[in-house]
């Protein structure tokens, strides 16, 4: 994957408006055909991944039970889903310090993970637009990321 996409922590995601699913790993048989059991181990450096365009982060880590980097950089203002988006990602305790729109479905986001009671200092804003988080990057798009996150897990 590398020798294809380059180093994970280098590709550019300001096309990518879908991260949902894309280091998911185990659940149920519906959702399975989106989740790869390697991900579990995926800890990665991906804190410079430009997320401003994102609207989905969905069972993003799901599972991911290994993953604790810092992205506390990603702007996720945009971003309408986060359910589950850190569920039984056991290992993961960073501080995101992120202003989430609170309509963006919060449900069990950080469930079953060490920021449980803390959200990891996720803040849930009517209007989160008015923070300022910022990252940087430009390649990849919905399709690509995904190809390219399966081939990085293989």
């Amino acid at each position: 994957a590398e020798a294809t996409y380059g180093h994970i922590s280098t590709w550019g995601t300001s096309g990518v408006t879908d991260m949902s699913y894309l280091f998911c790993s185990g659940y149920d048989a519906t959702h399975r055909p989106l989740c790869n059991n390697a991900a579990s181990s995926f800890n990665e450096d991906i804190g410079a991944w430009d997320t401003s365009g994102v609207t989905s982060m969905g069972m993003m880590f799901r599972g991911a039970s290994a993953f604790n980097q810092d992205i506390s950089g990603w702007a996720v203002d945009s971003v309408t889903d986060v359910s589950s988006m850190f569920f039984s990602a056991h290992a993961f305790d960073q501080d995101l310090g992120w202003c989430v729109n609170d309509a963006a479905s919060p449900l069990d986001a950080f469930d079953d993970s060490l920021c449980e009671s803390t959200n990891c200092g996720v803040k849930w804003e009517t209007n989160a637009g008015d923070c300022d988080v910022s990252s940087t990057g430009n390649v990849m798009v919905n399709w690509k990321i995904r190809i390219a996150v399966a081939a990085w897990l293989s």
